[in-house]
């Protein structure tokens, strides 16, 4: 979470850790469940240590967008998660056969495929938060669409506020 978070500013920095965590337990979750139907029964540890981390690179340019709620993170790890394990157990023997391409490390599983549902998920996040009805319009009208960090920020006393303003 930090390293999705560091480049944002410090309120979107809360908004991207959180989105982080709940995108990592999504990928965590659906990784585990993926792994036990797509091999058979039996769980497959590179399926799952290297999906668990899916949810991280899917979520890593949309975690500070107008997230409109705490579902569309976890919906992009679970997502993530799922495209992973599916490349590790479907895609890479299908590459290996019929390509002959041996991804030794997973990179395209871990890092490859998530990345381009993160690509695909942030231009869908920026599209949707313009529009009128967007995510911020919704986020004013229902609190309960909101992520714990939406809520007003008050400076302790003798420290400067958002306008740089002190109150004394």
């Amino acid at each position: 979470p930090s390293f999705v978070a560091s480049p944002a500013g410090p309120h979107d920095q809360e908004r991207a850790v959180i989105a982080t965590t709940l995108s990592l337990t999504g990928s965590c979750v659906s990784a585990f469940v993926a792994s036990l139907w797509l091999r058979g029964g039996k769980f497959s540890m590179v399926d799952i240590q290297n999906a668990t981390l899916a949810g991280g690179v899917a979520i890593g340019s949309a975690a500070n967008l107008a997230v409109m709620s705490p579902a569309e993170a976890v919906t992009i790890g679970v997502l993530g998660g799922l495209l992973s394990v599916t490349g590790y157990a479907k895609i890479q023997p299908t590459l290996e056969h019929y390509l002959g391409i041996h991804d030794t490390c997973g990179a395209n599983n871990l890092h490859g495929m998530p990345a381009i549902l993160a690509g695909i998920s942030s231009a869908i996040l920026i599209g949707y938060s313009g529009q009128e009805s967007g995510p911020s319009r919704k986020r004013a009208q229902h609190p309960s669409h909101t992520l714990p960090c939406d809520a007003p920020h008050h400076p302790a006393p003798g420290q400067p506020d958002a306008a740089g303003r002190v109150d004394a």
